[in-house]
């Protein structure tokens, strides 16, 4: 059996990309990479893109990882390199009420996945402008990269929170009842988990 050295955590702010990376990670002894330490600098200045965009494609050349975050720009390359591909997606009202617990809980800490000397905030314009409005600016786009590679990839799809902690539990077991760590030669089809 192929062993899963390379993994994409992918989906829109407040779905669990950095937990479930964070997971994952203790559970196959990967190293973990966190695509918003990519975005800022101290004091919340933002990256230039095509240097947000290098810092991925070079985090994605390594042999081993599990990398979170979207960065559209080089998640092709990532898809390239990656043996699966792990999708999140939780309405927004769950979403929004995640990155409020987040922000209560971290007030004034940088988080660990977050970039060095950016404190959490409570940052209207993030939440109103990016999170809320994420399923009308970007999951389209999202939905057609995951059925984009369904066919050359292993892609799981987590869209209840209830999935999403089962397999943040336990992602071993997980990955083994959905059939992920069969045979990674050939394509797995998409598990796609819906509430009722």
């Amino acid at each position: 059996m192929k062993r899963l050295t390379r993994i994409m955590v992918i989906g829109a702010s407040g779905s669990g990309k950095s937990t479930v990376a964070k997971a994952l990670g203790g559970a196959l002894d990967l190293p973990v990479v966190h695509g918003d330490r990519f975005y800022w600098l101290p004091g919340w200045v933002a990256r230039e893109r095509v240097e947000v965009k290098r810092l991925f494609d070079e985090a994605a050349l390594a042999d081993h990882w599990i990398i979170d975050g979207n960065n559209s720009e080089s998640m092709m390359m990532r898809a390239e390199r990656a043996h699966l591909i792990i999708y999140l997606h939780l309405n927004k009202y769950q979403r929004m009420w995640r990155v409020f617990l987040r922000s209560l809980r971290n007030f004034g800490q940088t988080r660990p996945d977050m970039g060095d000397g950016c404190p959490e905030r409570f940052d209207r314009e993030f939440l109103f402008n990016w999170v809320w409005k994420y399923d009308q600016r970007s999951k389209p786009k999202m939905d057609w990269f995951a059925d984009h590679w369904v066919d050359k990839r292993s892609v799981l799809r987590l869209t209840n929170a209830r999935d999403i902690s089962r397999f943040t539990a336990d992602p071993i077991t997980a990955l083994k009842h959905l059939g992920v760590l069969d045979g990674l030669d050939g394509c797995v089809a998409t598990r796609q988990k819906r509430d009722p």
